[in-house]
């Protein structure tokens, strides 16, 4: 009988091998499928850069691969020559870094909150957002002015980025500053505004305004209707000296554009913070940028409730001291000093002191990691302030009173120097299971109140990755699915909660579908639900689901012009790096297996080649796809030709020990070898024929060929009950030119009766890296 072969189905591991499609492979390392029913080999890759450490996360931007290594960022220059931006950047803790390409901005997740990089070639990412404005002060000036005498007013200051993609940034307003004249007659106001450190040169500072309000028996009546009074350029003066001071003498009806955070617009709760600390960041719908596993900075909420024992007394803000006294003291001539009001008139009393507090914390100089804000607006009761972190993912601060007098001022009441109280030290919501979301189309301007929580407290978020009509949520418990097109109709419904991601860096998008390795194997994930890809290997997959360590030593890239997902993985529970490449092709749906891995793999689109990194090694490699026959080679080795004679060339190699098959290149030529032998301390080998005269001593590169092997299920000819003997064995060669090169093939036997292994060499003794298979016949004596 006769029984032909011709299709190829990847590896098929989990079904009865006597009942499985012919075609099927129990073995496929170091190929691929690409075309259906055609084996190829897997291309290699070769060095391509060094860095100063082992990169842990490779990441693209505007066409370029960035690195991530110890705690540096370097960008590549195009030709394997990394540059260092200034600056030092920490993932977050437990995780990668993640980033996401939006507004012409690259955001990246570290341990300090979201940074920007607003150009490949730049000197250091910026943080996220504008700056929030600090408390302004002021006093009344002139013999007119636009403020009638007994009238009355409010500014709020906010500060105004502009980035270098020309994206405007606006920061959250600071505190409301209100104003009653009782001067005798129409004044002007003077403004002292302070700048927060956060600020550059270039920033803007803008100050809003109320109409004027004529109501001498309803205090603070002008409300929070602002309208655009003056706005000033920061230059680096600005930003030496600390403030700038602005006179207003606009009239009402000059006032410019209404303030976003005014009762018209869009209210004051959806003032702009700056996004949180998270694990992971991605664009939803080209509008929404979505920040998941979030963590905010350091807070304390405190009011005070009296004045009458705060003379001479002191608290002690995250170890500074600060007194109250009869005067405003914030440097120089003594420790900073509050003034403590005491007119009789107990409601004012508590709200100038406060300020007057919340003004020396703001600007006492050493005090670099706090920021108070005063927060009681018109309808509030006076003397709420906000202490806050000034940076994200730093450590609590504790605050503490003098005596029980001073501590009964506040409102609870404060613990009493030196001992401390949990109630008075900082805290910061770490929401594992939160989803933050900016406005729209406005990536970095996140209110506070813009968060979904997703299913239970508990169980973190492990990754989000935006489809192109949702957002998928995978966290410790299973799978969610959030619609819609905006936070009015954003919905959030468990998409499979029987799945579990068993490793977060196998996350990858591919053909607008999730690919991870979960608690059911390699699945997809898409709009509709989960579908189980590996099927066909889980007696490959299933024992890696009980290692310990899978999650640390697992990471996943997509490949969408070869439209395959690549999985890095262990192989035993021992391993502590990956070390084999489990690769599907989601059109031929097939799998195959290649001999090394990767810790981090993206895939340049400028160049649609894959980079890679290894484990404890500290370069940089790229896939050969130059779409010649050199692309079938691994990293090449330096040597050192010692002699050349005809067909015999002796070098010397350091790691790694030559092999048939593998090719010495010198003078951009090529040549195989046919035979290794030692030579002393040196190797001498033989070509198929005499190296050219342009060869001679010195420097040359050897290029390791990579070995497929392919083993198919067993044969039975349709008859499996039945002995049988097989006289010919033919392979079939692809017949497009140039699509297979090998130089050597070897044909293995065995069967169920025989383990014996016979082999059957077939080589081609070609040039180079061999001529295509089945231009001649193969094979020696029938088998």
């Amino acid at each position: 009988m006769e029984d032909t072969i011709v299709r190829c189905l990847g590896l098929v591991t989990q079904f009865n091998p006597i009942a499985t499609a012919p075609g099927a492979l129990i073995q496929a390392e170091n190929c691929v499928i690409r075309r259906e029913n055609v084996l190829e080999n897997r291309r290699g890759y070769a060095t391509y850069g060094t860095l100063a450490a082992t990169p842990s996360q490779l990441l693209t931007y505007n066409n370029t691969v960035i690195s991530h290594h110890g705690t540096t960022l370097s960008y590549d220059n195009g030709s394997g020559t990394f540059a260092d931006y200034s600056g030092s950047y920490t993932a977050p803790t437990g995780y990668k870094m993640r980033s996401v390409e939006a507004t012409g901005n690259l955001y990246i997740t570290t341990s300090a909150g979201v940074k920007v990089l607003t150009d490949v070639v730049g000197t250091a990412a910026r943080s996220a957002g504008a700056p929030r404005a600090l408390d302004p002060s002021y006093t009344l000036t002139g013999v007119a002015g636009f403020l009638a005498n007994t009238s009355q007013c409010a500014y709020r200051v906010v500060v105004k980025r502009t980035d270098a993609n020309s994206n405007v940034l606006i920061g959250y307003p600071s505190q409301r500053l209100w104003i009653t004249n009782a001067a005798g007659g129409a004044r002007n106001v003077i403004l002292t505004i302070y700048i927060p450190s956060e600020a550059i040169a270039g920033d803007v500072i803008q100050v809003y305004r109320t109409d004027a309000y004529t109501a001498a028996a309803t205090p603070d009546a002008s409300g929070d209707e602002m309208k655009l009074a003056y706005q000033q350029t920061l230059t680096s003066s600005d930003i030496s000296t600390g403030n700038i001071v602005v006179t207003d003498s606009i009239i009402d009806s000059l006032l410019g554009a209404t303030l976003y955070t005014s009762p018209s617009q869009e209210g004051i709760s959806q003032g702009n913070d700056t996004p949180p600390l998270c694990k992971d960041v991605t664009l939803y719908k080209s509008q929404f940028m979505f920040y998941a596993n979030t963590e905010t900075r350091h807070r304390m909420f405190l009011t005070l409730v009296g004045v009458s024992s705060l003379s001479a007394k002191t608290i002690t803000l995250a170890g500074t001291t600060y007194n109250f006294g009869a005067t405003e003291i914030v440097s120089g001539g003594g420790s900073p000093q509050a003034k403590a009001f005491s007119t009789g008139v107990i409601a004012s009393d508590i709200d100038e002191t406060a300020r007057s507090l919340v003004r020396v914390i703001n600007r006492y100089a050493s005090n670099t990691s706090i920021y108070a804000y005063y927060i009681s607006n018109a309808e509030d009761t006076p003397g709420k302030i906000l202490l806050e972190s000034r940076t994200l993912g730093s450590s609590a601060f504790t605050l503490n009173a003098s005596d029980s007098a001073i501590a009964a001022m506040f409102d609870e009441l404060l613990p009493v120097n030196p001992s401390t109280s949990i109630r008075f030290t900082s805290s910061n919501d770490v929401k594992a299971n939160y989803l933050f979301h900016s406005k729209a189309q406005q990536s970095e301007h996140v209110p506070a109140l813009n968060y979904i929580p997703v299913g239970p407290s508990n169980r973190a978020i492990l990754r989000i990755v935006a489809l192109r009509d949702s957002l998928i949520i995978i966290k410790e418990e299973g799978v969610y699915r959030l619609t819609g097109d905006n936070p009015q109709s954003f919905s959030i419904i468990p998409l499979d909660l029987t799945v579990f991601c068993k490793s977060k860096n196998s996350v990858a998008v591919l053909a607008n579908q999730v690919f991870m390795l979960s608690n059911q194997g390699v699945v997809s994930i898409s709009d509709t639900g989960v579908q189980v890809m590996s099927r066909e290997i889980e007696p490959n997959i299933t024992p890696l689901l009980t290692f310990s360590s899978l999650d640390t030593y697992t990471y996943g890239c997509a490949y969408e012009s070869e439209r395959s997902y690549l999985l890095s993985t262990m192989s035993t529970s021992s391993d502590t790096a990956p070390v084999q490449i489990y690769v599907f092709n989601i059109f031929t749906r097939s799998w195959t297996k290649w001999t090394y891995a990767f810790t981090t793999a993206v895939v340049n689109p400028s160049v649609d080649k894959l980079f890679l990194s290894k484990s404890s090694d500290v370069k940089v490699y790229r896939e050969r796809k130059d779409f010649a026959s050199t692309d079938h080679a691994d990293p090449d080795y330096p040597i050192t030709i010692v002699s050349v004679s005809g067909t015999t060339v002796v070098f010397s190699i350091s790691g790694a020990t030559p092999e048939v098959g593998w090719v010495i290149s010198q003078a951009a030529t090529p040549i195989p070898i046919t035979d290794v032998a030692t030579s002393g301390a040196n190797y001498s080998v033989t070509l198929p024929y005499a190296a050219p005269s342009s060869w001679a001593a010195g420097a040359a590169i050897i290029l390791p060929g990579i070995k497929l092997e392919v083993e198919l299920a067993a044969w039975h000819g349709g008859a499996p009950g039945l002995l049988k003997q097989i006289s010919i064995f033919k392979v079939l060669g692809d017949p497009i030119s140039e699509n297979n090169d090998a130089s050597e093939v070897v044909s293995t036997f065995k069967t169920n009766l025989d383990a014996n292994e016979e082999e059957q060499p077939i080589n081609t003794g070609s040039q180079g890296w061999g001529d295509p298979w089945g231009v001649f016949g193969w094979g020696g004596m029938p088998d």
